[in-house]
């Protein structure tokens, strides 16, 4: 009887880590692609400014910019809203 529930036990916490395994692997992911996408702004960002030649091109790269980074965060906000979501279930 002992050998069947460290058995059951055994198979359980496999799954268990198993999961989380996964769930690591898939944020790690996530994470490095969110890092990617900031990385391609700024360098968009460097080449406008490196380009303009006057105030106003300098203030356009800018703003660009903002709006960039502004997206980026609210595509980060959802993601992290649908997964307080999932988790809460």
């Amino acid at each position: 009887m002992k050998f069947i529930i460290a058995l059951i036990a055994t198979f359980s916490l496999s799954s268990f880590a198993d999961h989380h395994e996964e769930k690591f692997a898939e944020m790690k992911a996530k994470g490095l692609a969110n890092i990617d996408k900031r990385i391609s702004s700024l360098q968009q960002l460097k080449s406008c400014l490196s380009s303009a030649s006057e105030k106003e091109a300098a203030r356009k790269c800018r703003k660009e910019n903002r709006e960039r980074m502004e997206s980026l965060r609210q595509e980060f906000r959802a993601g992290k809203k649908r997964w307080r979501k999932n988790k809460q279930k």
